[in-house]
This record gives C-alpha cells, structure tokens and sequence, in this order.
C-alpha cells in the first residue's frame, strides 16, 4: 500500500478525532439529590426536605413545594434539563412552574409548566434550546400544594460559533516509496 495514502489517511482520521473530542469537551453540570438535605450553595428555597414513600426518587429525601420556589445559582448554556416529579392529591394534575432569569436581571420569564401526577415520581425533561448562549439562573415553583421533586439534572455546555468542515485531501502524485 502506498504510504503516502496512509499519511493521508491518517491525518484525515485523527483531524475528525480531535473534532470530536473538542465538540464533547466543556461538558459538564450538576445533579442535586437534596442527600444531606442542604441545598447547592448559592440556591435558594423555601420548601422542605421530604422523606415520605413516592416523593423521591432513588433516595431520600426529595424536595416538597407547597405554593413555594426553589431557585438555584447561576448557570451558562443550560444544554439540558431532567428532574423527577410527583404530587399529593391535591396536586395531582396541576402544573409545576418552570421559570428563568438572564444574569443581571430581575425579570423572571416562563421556560415550561410540567403537569405533575399522584404517586411515584416520573421523569421529566424540559426544552431549553431558548437558554443557548445565555447566563440564567432556574426557579421551581408552585401556587398550590403539593410538589415533590428530586435528582434535578442540569447539564451545561460550550457553544460552538464555528462552522467546521472536513474535505478528503487528494493524495499527492509524487514518489511511491
């Protein structure tokens, strides 16, 4: 096989490598169980830890809002966002409150109202493409009683303003070696 073919193959094949692993880098994020039952520093809330059987989800305690919010710190480029949920009876049905804040502002702005249900937690995920690029912070609420929540899911990420884009490169017609 010619061995400028294979140079050529190569850098091509570690060119898309490197590519890769820079577009999966400047990923990361938090989970918050609520173990310990203490919040992340810089969050805020005035619910209470719960240990009750189906509100939480893989280990006690969760996090109970009755007509109350939960805010956390400041993150840039939410990429994703997943919690679990339920809801006593009284609840069962109605809508957990989803909302944002850019850094710098007081303006809270809605980002998703997440039906809730009775009994054991459910997994839920929330569209935040409306959060690329910008600095927020998060806030949970309700305006009746009662939401359960637990191992929210925050995942951040870098964002990429560059187009990149790989072309073949023709091998070179010189010595065969």
């Amino acid at each position: 096989m010619n061995s400028l073919y294979f140079q050529t193959q190569t850098r091509w094949l570690v060119t898309v490598i490197l590519l890769f692993a820079l577009s999966i880098s400047n990923v990361w994020g938090i989970t918050v169980d609520f173990a310990g039952s203490s919040l992340p520093s810089g969050w805020s809330g005035n619910g209470s830890f719960n240990s009750d059987n189906n509100h939480y989800h893989s280990a006690t305690p969760g996090y109970a809002l009755n007509n109350q919010a939960l805010t956390t710190s400041e993150y840039t480029n939410i990429t994703a966002l997943t919690f679990w949920g339920s809801t006593s009876s009284g609840g069962d049905g109605k809508s957990l409150t989803i909302q944002y804040k850019e850094s710098g502002s007081n303006t809270w702005n809605n980002l998703a109202s997440i039906s809730l249900s009775k009994g054991a937690q459910v997994q839920k995920t929330v569209t935040v493409t409306s959060l690329a690029g910008k600095t927020v912070a998060l806030k949970f609420s309700t305006t009746w009683a009662t939401a359960y929540i637990d191992d929210i899911e925050i995942t951040t990420g870098a964002t990429c303003s560059n187009k990149v884009t790989l072309t073949k490169a023709a091998p070179d017609k010189g010595s065969f070696n």
